[in-house]
C-alpha cells in the first residue's frame, strides 16, 4: 500500500486556518442567534399582545439576523477563498510550468535522434497487399487475420509498393467496424461478413466517422523536424495518433519512419 505524502507546512497552515475559521464562524453565528432569540423574547413580552408592536419586534429580529448573517458568511468565505485560492493558483502555475518544460524538452529532440521514430525497415506491415488496390484487400484475411497473427501492436500501416503510406488502421477502428456490421448499422453492407468485404467497401460504404479514422488519422513531418512539431500535429488533428516522417513532410513521399502518440507522451515527461 503506497505511503501518504506528508503535508507541507503551508498545507498544514491552510488546514489549521480553515478549521479555525469554520469553528469560530459557527460560534459567532450561534452567539448571534442566541442574542437575537433573547432579544426577541424580551421585545415580544414588551409588546404585551399588541399586534403592531409584535410586528415591529418581529421585523427588528429578522432584520438584524438577516443583516448579520451575510456579513459572517462573507467573512468566512473570503478567508477560506484567500488561502485555498492561493493554493489553486500555485497548482495552476506548476501545471503551466510543467507544460512549458515538456514543450521545451520536445523542441530539443529531433525526430531523427536515435530511438525516437520506428524506422521503415522495422515497421510491421502486410507486405502481401502493397501492390493490391483497395477493392482487392480483404478485411478479414488481409487486415484482421494479419493483426491477430502478427501480434505486433494494435496499429497496422498500409503502404504501397513505393513505401508511401496509404492508411493507418487501428485495431479499435476494425473492432468498431465489425461490431456495427454485426448490428446491421451499415445499410450497404447488410448480410455481409468481414470475409466478404473489401477495404474499399469498409471505407466508402460505412459512414464518415469510420472513413475519416482510416483516411485522415495520419500526419506527416520532415526528417529535420523536432518532436515538438510532431506533437503539434496531434493537437491540430484530433483524429491523429500517428506521425510519419518523410524527406520534406510531404505525404506522397517515401516513408522514413513512424512516431506514435505514445512515444511523444513518453519523451515529453519531465
Amino acid at each position: 500500500m503506497p505511503e501518504e505524502t506528508p503535508a507541507t507546512p503551508d498545507e498544514k497552515l491552510r488546514g489549521s486556518i480553515a478549521s479555525k475559521v469554520l469553528i469560530y464562524g459557527s460560534i459567532v453565528l450561534a452567539i448571534i442567534a442566541t442574542v437575537v432569540i433573547i432579544a426577541g423574547i424580551i421585545l415580544l413580552k414588551q409588546a404585551d399582545g399588541d399586534p403592531q408592536k409584535i410586528g415591529q419586534a418581529t421585523s427588528i429580529i429578522t432584520g438584524t439576523f438577516y443583516a448579520l448573517l451575510p456579513v459572517i458568511a462573507t467573512w468566512v468565505g473570503t478567508v477560506i477563498a484567500f488561502y485555498f485560492g492561493k493554493a489553486n493558483f500555485e497548482a495552476a502555475g506548476n501545471l503551466v510550468k510543467q507544460i512549458t518544460n515538456s514543450d521545451q524538452k520536445l523542441q530539443a529532440i529531433k525526430v531523427s535522434d536515435p530511438g525516437v521514430m520506428i524506422l521503415f525497415n522495422d515497421i510491421s506491415f502486410n507486405k502481401d497487399i502493397v501492390s493490391k488496390e483497395d477493392k482487392d484487400i480483404n478485411v478479414q484475411k488481409d487486415l484482421i487475420d494479419f493483426m491477430d497473427t502478427n501480434k505486433k501492436g494494435e496499429r497496422l500501416p498500409i503502404f504501397n509498393d513505393k513505401k508511401v503510406l496509404r492508411y493507418i488502421i487501428h485495431e479499435s477502428t476494425v473492432n468498431e467496424f465489425v461490431r456495427k456490421l454485426i448490428s446491421s448499422k451499415y445499410d450497404q453492407l447488410k448480410d455481409k461478413k468481414p470475409e466478404d468485404i473489401s477495404l474499399e467497401q469498409m471505407i466508402n460504404n460505412t459512414n464518415d466517422d469510420l472513413k475519416n479514422k482510416i483516411t485522415k488519422s495520419a500526419s506527416y513531418i520532415s526528417k529535420t523536424a523536432t518532436l515538438f512539431e510532431a506533437s503539434q500535429k496531434l493537437i491540430n488533428n484530433p483524429l491523429c495518433q500517428d506521425v510519419f516522417v518523410t524527406e520534406t513532410g510531404n505525404q506522397n513521399e517515401e516513408i522514413i519512419g513512424w512516431i506514435t502518440n505514445n512515444k511523444i507522451s513518453e519523451l515529453a515527461k519531465v
